[in-house]
């Protein structure tokens, strides 16, 4: 009996428990790609785009910076990765100020995903 009643209590306690969560790698990196999808990219936010990179880059936000290559538009395909001294925090608000730019669609292909890490083949977008 008293088995039976512990077997029941471990049950019923073992459904109130959460499941441990699997670990996620910790994403450090942003994918950017801005393309001209006809008529030429967007210049001024391609220069914003850089703007925010050349900051990251001088303030010691981001230590590694690759450009996979550059359209027929204009624009460019790139991620860049945190400084291993810097906190996910700071990834947070890099994207932040990346989303802040807003090309015209009808001119302009923009995107900006979080990753793991930079790649060394340029990644599907």
């Amino acid at each position: 009996m008293k088995y039976t009643l512990l077997s029941i209590a471990a049950l019923l306690l073992s459904n109130l428990v959460p499941a441990p969560a699997l670990a996620q790698p910790e994403q450090r990196a942003i994918n950017i790609s801005i393309f001209g999808i006809g008529p030429a990219v967007d210049e001024n936010a391609l220069r914003a785009v850089k703007s925010v990179i050349g900051r990251a880059v001088a303030e010691g936000v981001i230590d590694t910076y690759i450009t996979y290559g550059y359209g027929i538009e204009g624009g460019m395909s790139s991620c860049i990765q945190l400084s291993p001294f810097q906190d996910s925090q700071k990834l947070i608000q890099l994207k932040s100020q990346l989303l802040q730019i807003r090309p015209p669609s009808s001119t302009t292909s923009y995107v900006v995903q979080v990753a793991t890490a930079c790649a060394p083949k340029p990644p599907v977008m």
